[in-house]
Parts: C-alpha cells; sequence; structure tokens
C-alpha cells in the first residue's frame, strides 16, 4: 500500500466496469453513475490491474510526481511516454 500510487479515471471514461472488475482488492466501485476509488491508501504500489484493463486508456497512475498529476489531466507527460506510465 502506498498513498502516492493509485489510479486516476480520465474524463473519456464510459463506464464499462473492466477496471472495477480488475481491481485485485476491489478497491474500486460503480456507485451513483461513476467510478469511485474507495481508499486511495489501500492500492499495492505498482498495481496496474485497472489501467491495463481500460480498453479507452484513460486511467493514468498518480506516483506523487508532476508528471503524473500532468498525464492524468492532459494525456501527455512531459516525458514523451503519452501518459502511459
Amino acid at each position: 500500500m502506498a498513498e502516492n500510487w493509485y489510479p486516476i479515471v480520465g474524463g473519456g471514461c464510459t463506464k464499462c466496469l473492466a477496471c472495477t472488475v480488475a481491481c485485485p482488492i476491489g478497491n474500486l466501485t460503480f456507485q451513483n453513475g461513476q467510478i469511485n476509488l474507495t481508499d486511495y491508501k489501500l492500492c499495492p504500489e505498482g498495481c496496474e490491474a485497472c489501467k491495463i484493463m481500460c480498453l479507452y486508456k484513460v486511467i493514468t497512475m498518480f506516483d506523487g510526481s508532476n508528471e503524473s498529476i500532468i498525464a492524468a489531466f492532459t494525456g501527455s507527460c512531459k516525458c514523451g511516454c503519452g501518459g502511459h506510465h
């Protein structure tokens, strides 16, 4: 578990729920018409199961860096990865 490692679901989410199924600890849920992260502190550091399962690639992982924030909100990163850390 890590305080600086959790998914950010972008605005292009189609609510297909693949990420909620993929989460090994059930930390992503669908409530009130949106995907919710139950507790960001519970995400296992390095886990990308939800991101990998996202068919539309709208999930980025926050890792505490400025680059991960930029990637989450713009879809791109200064490092040139295309926002796919």
